[in-house]
């Protein structure tokens, strides 16, 4: 079969499917009264507007919405700027510690925080290694706590884990959850040991 007479016989299959359909519509829009073929063509010329009305809000709301994130990624990347921006300590610490003072020392560090947001725990693999458990934390804190404190404790961060929090699967903005893991290292200048 040639592939004219079989567009032919496909064009003749579907008009003998849609002159049922399209001569009721004709008896029908012929019963209608002139008032409410009016009435017809208006809702056919607004039709259009509509749509392309629904469209154009669908569009602005997604606009918005990503305007909104733009406002939060800015805001963090600011907060962030202003924290890398703040001193560090230059002092190297020179005292040494026992486990059980860093330990301690590490646990007080932990009071800016809420009790369900920070937790440290011991690693029993490692000497001297404590894992920091953080879960919805704001993250100015967060950073805060990581610029300043293993600095100020001669810890060293061996691995680190965050990301944004997720409650309900959606990502909180300025919240962090995961896991900061420190190494106490011993002063490579020899200084008094505190009490």
């Amino acid at each position: 079969m040639k592939p004219a007479s079989s567009l032919l016989h496909l064009r003749q299959r579907i008009d003998q499917r849609l002159q049922p359909l399209l001569s009721g519509l004709q008896q029908q829009w012929q019963r209608q009264t002139p008032r409410e073929r009016l009435r017809v063509r208006v809702l056919l010329w607004c039709l259009p507007f509509l749509v392309l009305g629904y469209v154009a809000f669908q569009l602005w709301q997604l606009s918005q919405q990503h305007s909104q994130q733009l406002r939060v990624a800015h805001y963090e990347f600011t907060q962030l700027q202003t924290l890398l921006g703040q001193p560090t300590p230059t002092a190297i610490p020179t005292a040494q510690y026992s486990p059980t003072e860093v330990y301690e020392a590490l646990q007080n560090s932990l009071q800016p925080f809420k009790n369900d947001q920070a937790t440290l725990v011991s690693l029993p693999d490692h000497t001297n290694s404590w894992q920091l458990r953080l879960q919805q934390v704001p993250a100015e804190e967060a950073l805060v706590w990581l610029l300043h404190t293993p600095a100020s404790l001669n810890l060293h961060i061996t691995a680190t884990k965050l990301s944004r929090s997720r409650i309900e699967g959606r990502e909180q903005a300025g919240v962090l959850s995961g896991t900061v893991t420190v190494q106490y290292q011993i002063p490579a200048t020899e200084g008094v040991s505190q009490s």
